[in-house]
């Protein structure tokens, strides 16, 4: 019997050592982040502002405004360089990306955390700049 004790120890902490290890080597790791085929990360920016709603026309919208560490972006939007605003916009109901994206910004604003965006490119005269990523920082 005290054998397999010994031994049943021994696997224990066998599997605690292997964990650290694997835990240690993970944690401290970059996430990577894909870029958007026609987009860039660009940051470091403050969340002042999160709206969402319905635009009548049957989108979803996701608008924030955003402030730069060294003043507003610069993207060639007018309402995302002169405003700070930023959107993303999808068809119909509130989508799973909306969703998480919301989440994130809330989570940014309320801890007052630095973000990183991923702008498409794409510009709607009205929400500002397209964006398709959020990174807290």
């Amino acid at each position: 019997m005290k054998i397999i004790i010994r031994e049943f120890k021994l696997k224990v902490v066998m599997a605690v050592i292997l964990f650290s290890i694997f835990w240690g080597s993970s944690a401290s790791a970059e996430i990577p982040r894909k870029s958007f085929p026609t987009g860039t990360w660009q940051g470091d920016f403050f969340i002042e502002e999160v709206k969402s709603f319905h635009d009548g026309y049957g989108n979803t919208v996701l608008v924030a405004k955003v402030t730069g560490v060294n003043g507003l972006l610069s993207t060639g939007c007018p309402n995302t360089d002169k405003l700070g605003l930023i959107a993303y916009w999808s068809g119909g109901h509130m989508n799973s990306s909306a969703q998480a994206f919301l989440s994130t910004m809330l989570t940014a604003k309320a801890q007052s955390l630095a973000v990183e965006l991923l702008l498409s490119g794409q510009c709607n005269d009205s929400h500002g700049s397209r964006f398709e990523g959020i990174n807290i920082l």
